[in-house]
């Protein structure tokens, strides 16, 4: 069982509309089709521009996690971290303090963990007898940067 979670990005340049409303729709693809509606979201413009407007410069925004999976353990794992920003942010993965939130280490030292090309991450939860783990996603560029946690939950076969 996985969860993806988005993020609903607003750019200010939808026009010169005073008034845009903007409703999400997410639908399974289960045998058993749920379909959730969010209420109306409507964003009013103040006709001003800010500084952070420049379409050509943009501060990093994750805009797509994983943000939790549960899995039986014994099998590979991939985490999905996606994100937006001019220039192109760079991922980098960390893994979490299981005591202390606030402690990260570096994913090189996890050796069930790698980094692939498109820079998700993939577990070998074969090779690590932890319950859970949490990681955590930094999208930087030279404007900013942006992060989300993504927890595993491994279920064993005992």
């Amino acid at each position: 069982m996985g969860q993806l979670r988005h993020r609903l990005c607003i750019d200010h340049h939808l026009g010169q509309a005073k008034r845009t409303e903007f409703k999400c729709r997410i639908q399974s693809t289960c045998e058993m089709t749920q379909v959730l509606e969010s209420p109306v979201l409507v964003v009013e413009s103040n006709g001003k521009a800010s500084p952070e407007s420049n379409q050509y410069r943009k501060a990093p925004l994750i805009t797509l996690i994983s943000s939790s999976r549960i899995e039986f353990s014994g099998k590979f794992v991939q985490l999905f971290c996606n994100a937006a920003g001019n220039p192109r942010p760079e991922i980098e993965w960390k893994v979490v303090d299981s005591q202390d939130e606030g402690i990260l280490y570096p994913i090189e030292d996890f050796p069930f963990v790698w980094t692939i090309n498109n820079s998700d991450i993939l577990v070998d939860t074969s090779k690590t007898d932890v319950a859970s783990v949490t990681f955590k996603c930094v999208a930087r560029n030279r404007f900013g940067n942006d992060s989300a946690n993504s927890t595993l939950v491994l279920i064993t076969n005992e």
